[in-house]
């Protein structure tokens, strides 16, 4: 795993943990700031999503109960939208341009 995949990893987790104990918008922008991150660190979205699947199978496996893990689950999934925010908008913009100056 690559320096920047690892620190991505901890503060995935580190960010993911704050917004399990107390969720809300401070600790959503955390993840939406983890997905700019990656973004500007040039990290995939397939590796963005190995980490989140790391980070949540990690917890997981922690829980010790049925309703904490489907509260963990609950949770991986709202973060993880807000994680992928920044590419989804990258992605539109990037496919508006290029619908602006195909072909007429």
């Amino acid at each position: 795993m690559s320096d920047a995949l690892a620190r991505l990893r901890l503060d995935y987790r580190s960010a993911f943990v704050g917004y399990l104990s107390r969720r809300g918008e401070t600790q959503l922008s955390s993840a939406y700031e983890i997905g700019r991150r990656a973004i500007s660190d040039r990290v995939g979205l397939l590796e963005l999503v190995q980490v989140h699947n790391a980070v949540t199978l990690d917890l997981l496996r922690a829980a010790p109960a049925a309703d904490e893990r489907l509260d963990v689950a609950e949770a991986a999934a709202a973060f993880l939208v807000e994680v992928l925010a920044p590419a989804e908008m990258t992605q539109r913009g990037f496919l508006e341009r290029t619908r602006d100056t195909g072909p007429d």
